[in-house]
């Protein structure tokens, strides 16, 4: 008797599931798209086949040859990968049987995606470094006064102190760039490169000799 009353419920879960309608926007547009917009896109549709746009399909579906393309023994469809599953075929069979209706609004826009990807301004870095303060409820620091920062750009990059004299030229320099103009010429010196091959060096255990 218990055999008997699980089989009749799964029996009525089936009925359930298909007296349902079938989502075109949930269930058919995802399943079109992971199998079958590598070839039916707008641009490269094969067989002049849109998988991606309500329209396209529902004139194949409605056609017959969305189902008679992904059934038989030997599908015809999709060239690329497996055979569509039992599942997948049954959301589409039911989805035709069902009248192949839109429900996505009649909006003929292109599965999320394959969309384009929109044109946005880049963030800087300083958009990131701000967040960060900002969540931990710290504030930046106020900005250097020239001789603090001369120092540590040649710390950073050479790995030395400025000398006096390198100090005096660039407060001297009148130009509103100055700064930047001293970064790019401590870039171009040799020393920047003799600072930094250092730790490549070490990474890659460089030594004139190996004897202990």
């Amino acid at each position: 008797m218990g055999n008997a009353s699980n089989v009749a419920a799964a029996l009525f879960t089936v009925a359930i599931a298909a007296a349902q309608p079938v989502s075109y926007q949930r269930e058919v547009a995802p399943l079109l798209a992971e199998r079958c917009s590598a070839c039916h896109q707008p641009g490269n549709a094969a067989a002049g086949f849109v998988a991606t746009t309500p329209l396209s399909v529902a004139r194949v579906a409605n056609s017959g040859l969305l189902l008679a393309t992904v059934t038989g023994e030997k599908p015809r469809m999709p060239k690329a990968g497996q055979p569509l599953t039992p599942a997948e075929v049954a959301v589409l069979t039911r989805w035709v049987a069902q009248g192949a209706q839109d429900d996505s609004g009649g909006k003929q826009e292109l599965w999320w995606s394959l969309r384009p990807l929109p044109k946005l301004e880049p963030a800087t870095l300083d958009s990131f470094i701000q967040k960060k303060l900002r969540d931990a409820n710290l504030t930046a620091s106020p900005p250097a006064d020239p001789r603090t920062l001369v120092r540590r750009v040649y710390l950073d990059l050479h790995g030395l102190p400025p000398t006096p004299e390198q100090t005096a030229a660039f407060f001297a320099d009148p130009r509103p760039d100055a700064y930047e103009h001293l970064v790019d010429q401590l870039l171009a010196s040799p020393r920047y490169g003799e600072r930094w091959a250092r730790h490549w060096l070490d990474i890659v255990h460089y030594g004139d000799s190996h004897a202990g």
